[in-house]
């Protein structure tokens, strides 16, 4: 017993000392390769899908949705689901969003930030593009090959 007790108090120890370097983050990072997702998705989402809920919080459709923000906000309210089933099929069309803050997507729930929050955030004038992302965006470039050429329209 007594070699268990010298075990976790080498352990505290050790916790204790490591804790004093390492700086405590309330907010997770957010990395280039985020960003970069965050912009993209925020460029082909369809703003007029987005359902501002209520104080900072935003219903926003799942790439594989199929009710609109409205509905599941509806069905949210009534919390009557008939399966199992149907209430996963209905956890995964929406997710729940606080720009800058919280996601219910599984990355957000994961890593607590994810393309969604920071992409929202950018809709909404609450986040500005990284230069480093800038500089990304501005150096893709088209691939190999000719480009199509135009047909006149009397040549048809």
């Amino acid at each position: 017993m007594s070699s268990a007790l010298l075990k976790i108090e080498q352990m505290l120890h050790d916790w204790s000392t490591a804790s004093l370097s390492n700086i405590f983050v309330s907010k997770p990072s957010i990395s280039t390769d985020l960003e970069l997702l965050a912009f993209k998705w925020s460029n082909n989402i369809d703003k007029l899908r987005i359902l501002h809920w209520f104080d900072s919080w935003y219903i926003i459709p799942s790439s594989n949705s199929f009710i609109t923000p409205a509905v599941w906000l509806q069905m949210y309210q009534l919390q009557q689901w008939i399966s199992f089933d149907e209430f996963v099929a209905w956890l995964k069309s929406c997710w729940l969003v606080c720009p800058l803050n919280s996601c219910t997507c599984p990355s957000g729930l994961k890593y607590y930030i994810c393309k969604h929050s920071i992409g929202l955030a950018m809709l909404l004038n609450k986040y500005e593009v990284n230069g480093k992302t800038h500089l990304q965006l501005l150096g893709k470039r088209r691939g190999k090959g000719t480009s199509k050429r135009v047909r006149t329209a009397l040549l048809s």
